[in-house]
């Protein structure tokens, strides 16, 4: 006897069968689909905290380059370095520096307008230490300065410098500068010159590894410049980014 078109169906172990498979194709289909956002995620992560890492780098090594000679200091646990940024440098012209309440200098650094921005600024020759840059045998705060090359810096008082400069250069500022590694974060503070208290620090870079991180500085020397060698360690995610850098200070005194 014929059987009926309307009769025919699949069996129920078919249909388990066929549920079995689809179950496996979907669980193949969502692994693979998780697989790749996690490496999305993953390299995500990684970029992220080398860009980081890279920008944190980058970021010391110029504002240390550019420091006034011998004003650097580390702390004693290596986790912060102080330092003196240059706002203007340049060469004097004086043939004495004994009394003075001006001085005659070529700037090398760029001034915008005809005159310089020197509101609660200081000059200094020949610093040997830190303690030089609001020392008043060899630095000066600054009135004005003024003209066109050669500029005219006038001091607030006269001044007599203990030593004169090899090289016949000066160098102008107006803040020290702190990089610290606080906890998991890297910051920065300032302070006014002749100041003791910092600023409220501002954060440049997150996720670091405390213990693996640390400032060290080697001092110039006669055949050579001060030395700042820095290692940043940073992790997030299970992924770790290590940077360690040796910066010279090319500034002379």
């Amino acid at each position: 006897m014929p059987v009926s078109k309307y009769s025919q169906g699949f069996t129920l172990i078919e249909i388990i069968m066929s549920l079995i498979v689809l179950s496996v194709i979907s669980l193949g289909i969502g692994s693979y689909l998780q697989l790749g956002a996690q490496g999305y995620i993953q390299n995500r992560d990684r970029e992220q905290l080398q860009s980081q890492a890279r920008f944190a780098a980058e970021r010391i090594s110029r504002e240390l380059r550019h420091a006034v000679p011998n004003s650097l200091t580390v702390s004693g646990d290596n986790k912060c370095i102080t330092f003196t940024p240059i706002e203007y440098a340049g060469f004097y012209t004086n043939q004495t520096l004994e009394d003075i309440d001006t001085l005659e200098g070529v700037m090398s650094s760029s001034v915008e307008g005809t005159d310089a921005e020197v509101a609660d600024r200081w000059l200094v020759i020949n610093p040997v230490r830190m303690a030089d840059l609001t020392s008043a045998s060899r630095s000066a705060a600054i009135k004005e300065v003024a003209g066109t090359q050669p500029w005219t810096i006038s001091f607030n008082n006269p001044t007599t410098f203990a030593s004169e400069s090899a090289s016949e250069r000066f160098y102008i500022y107006g803040i020290d500068a702190r990089l610290c590694i606080d906890g998991s974060r890297l910051t920065r503070a300032i302070r006014n010159i002749g100041t003791t208290a910092f600023s409220t620090a501002v954060p440049l870079a997150e996720h670091l590894v405390f213990t693996e991180s640390h400032f060290t500085l080697e001092h110039a020397s006669l055949n050579r410049n001060a030395l700042v060698h820095f290692q940043l360690a940073f992790s997030q995610n299970g992924e770790k980014t290590q940077y360690s850098h040796d910066v010279q200070v090319i500034n002379v005194p």
